[in-house]
C-alpha cells in the first residue's frame, strides 16, 4: 500500500471536497459497538472490585459513562449480572457465545425448552443481517414483499419469515437448485451461507460448554423435541428479547 508498505502513488476515487470533509481518523470501535457484550467481557478482565465503568474510563477514547451504566443495567435486567455487577451463572455462559447477550440468552433458553434448531437460525440471522435482498425496481419490490409474506405462514412474524426462508433454502440446496431459489425469492445466497457457518459455530460452542453433550445425533434430537411447536419457539424468543 502506497505510503504504508512502500513509496508509491495513491489514487482516491472521490472528490477533493469529500476528502477534506472526512474525519482524519476512524471513530474508535469502542465508541461504535454495542456495549453490553463488551461489559460482560470487561468483567472477566477487570481487577476484582474494579467497577466496569472505572475500568473502561481508562481507555484512550472511553465511551460515555452514562451509556456504559445503561448497558450494565440491561445486563442486570436480563440476569447476566447481579446488583453488585458480578457475573451470574448465565452471564458466564453468555461470555462463551459469539453473539450479543440477548441472542445468547435466546439460544440458551431454546436449549432448555428443547427448540434449539429454529431459534438458532433466527438468532444467527438477527446477529448477522436480513437475508432478503431489496430490489431497486418498483415492480420487483412488490414481488419481494409478496415473497416475504408467503414465508410468514399466517403468523405475521418477521422471525417466522427468517426461519421459513432458511428452511426452504436448505431444502432447495439439498435438491440442487439453491441459486435459482435465491433469485426467485430475493434472497442473498452469501448471507445464507454465513448463517450456516454461524449456526455451526454456535452448536460447537454449545457442545464445548456441555449444553449439547454428545457428538452423535441423539443429543441434537433431544434439544429439538419441541422445534415444530411454534408456541414453544416463541417462548424462547420472548425470553431472549426481554425487556424489549
Amino acid at each position: 500500500r502506497a505510503g504504508r508498505c512502500q513509496p508509491g502513488v495513491c489514487f482516491r476515487l472521490f472528490s477533493r471536497l469529500r476528502f477534506e470533509n472526512m474525519l482524519e481518523f476512524q471513530t474508535p470501535e469502542l465508541l461504535r459497538m454495542p456495549l453490553q457484550e463488551l461489559c460482560l467481557h470487561t468483567k472477566l478482565l477487570a481487577p476484582i472490585n474494579c467497577p466496569v465503568v472505572d475500568f473502561l474510563m481508562k481507555a484512550p477514547d472511553p465511551p460515555p459513562a452514562l451509556i456504559v451504566k445503561n448497558a450494565l443495567q440491561m445486563l442486570k435486567t436480563i440476569d447476566a449480572m447481579d446488583p453488585w455487577e458480578d457475573l451470574t451463572e448465565l452471564g458466564y455462559h453468555l461470555t462463551e457465545l459469539p453473539v450479543e447477550p440477548h441472542l445468547g440468552k435466546m439460544v440458551l433458553c431454546a436449549v432448555v425448552l428443547k427448540c434449539l434448531d429454529p431459534v438458532l437460525t433466527i438468532a444467527c440471522a438477527l446477529a448477522y443481517r436480513d437475508p432478503f435482498v431489496l430490489p431497486t425496481l418498483a415492480s420487483q419490490k412488490r414481488a419481494a414483499m409478496l415473497c416475504r409474506k408467503r414465508f410468514t405462514a399466517g403468523t405475521f412474524s418477521d422471525h417466522m419469515v427468517l426461519l421459513r426462508a432458511f428452511q426452504a433454502w436448505q431444502k432447495a440446496r439439498s435438491d440442487g437448485w439453491e441459486r435459482a431459489f435465491c433469485e426467485k425469492n430475493f434472497l442473498s445466497q452469501a448471507t445464507m451461507q454465513i448463517i450456516v457457518g454461524m449456526r455451526t459455530q454456535l452448536v460447537g460452542q454449545l457442545r464445548a460448554s456441555g449444553f449439547v453433550r454428545a457428538r452423535g445425533g441423539a443429543d441434537i434430537r433431544d434439544v429439538n423435541a419441541n422445534s415444530e411447536n411454534w408456541a414453544v419457539v416463541k417462548a424462547a424468543l420472548v425470553a431472549g428479547m426481554y425487556p424489549n
